[in-house]
């Protein structure tokens, strides 16, 4: 924690809510009870309180709980270490049981396993992509395990967990761990043509049900009762598309296979409205440095 401390966030998500939301938390928001919007000092902001009040809050809350104890909102950062621990343990276990990998062997490709652009672009901020790049991975990782008949109780308890924490994360957390999931478990069935496919279905359907209901019942059961969408604003009515406030200029007509390496190849730039400006692969101006 004293590391994360004395380094600061400068990501435009983490400063401007994931941080703010935190904050509030830790000193008194009850978004059960109270809006945003009627409790915090950005409450006038259109999209504060639309992504505070609705979005699922199971990283503010423990950032939040950091934060009350050190004191310090930037330590609240190190939470990510408790995505990355599961993640290296069950990607080095998995290269020594399933595939036999030798220890130093394991330990070279788990390194590299995780020295991907997201893990290393956001373990020192406030972003939650992490995270969910985390729990997806330990989802194939299980996943890979069950197939090969390598799962134990362990296993299992660290699929349940990881499914379950992905509700509380991110709207698309649980959608991509589900979809990795549906598809191990359709590849299992075929495989053992459907023997022994009723433990791990259990064990999904159950942590699916505690991630709702429990970890996640704000926004989810929130908004039940509210009559809205569980899942709004991302999807129900009235719902708002952030795809379409993000995109630079010339963006919008443009084929999604071109938009992907337009946005691949051109330059860095501060003001997200900017024109794509192409660029030589690999390099960085002193300009992409200031941005």
């Amino acid at each position: 924690a004293p590391v994360f401390a004395n380094i600061w966030d400068f990501s435009y998500d983490g400063m401007y809510f994931h941080k703010e939301a935190a904050y509030s938390l830790a000193n008194g928001w009850n978004p059960f009870a109270v809006s945003y919007r009627d409790f915090g000092r950005f409450g006038h902001f259109f999209d504060m309180p639309l992504w505070l009040d609705n979005y699922p809050k199971g990283m503010w809350a423990v950032y939040a709980s950091v934060y009350d104890i050190c004191g310090k909102i930037e330590a609240a950062k190190c939470v990510n270490l408790l995505f990355l621990i599961p993640l290296f343990a069950s990607a080095y276990d998995t290269a020594v049981r399933v595939f036999e990998k030798r220890k130093i062997w394991a330990f070279l490709c788990v390194a590299a396993f995780l020295s991907n652009a997201v893990i290393l672009s956001q373990t020192l901020t406030f972003m939650n992509d992490l995270p969910v790049a985390a729990l997806c991975g330990v989802c194939i990782l299980s996943g890979v395990k069950i197939y090969a008949g390598k799962a134990d109780i362990y296993d299992y308890a660290t699929l349940a967990c990881a499914f379950a924490a992905s509700f509380s994360v991110k709207f698309t957390a649980p959608v991509f761990c589900g979809a990795i999931l549906a598809a191990y478990g359709i590849a299992f069935a075929a495989k053992n043509r459907c023997r022994g496919i009723l433990k791990p279905c259990a064990v999904v359907i159950i942590s699916a049900a505690v991630g709702v209901c429990v970890l996640g019942a704000d926004p989810y059961m929130k908004h039940i009762v509210q009559g809205k969408n569980p899942c709004f604003p991302v999807v129900g009515e009235g719902k708002y598309d952030i795809m379409n406030t993000n995109p630079p200029a010339g963006f919008d007509g443009m084929p999604n296979p071109k938009k992907a390496a337009v946005s691949l190849f051109s330059a860095a730039r501060a003001n997200a409205g900017a024109s794509a400006e192409l660029k030589i692969p690999f390099t960085v101006s002193a300009e992409e440095i200031d941005a």
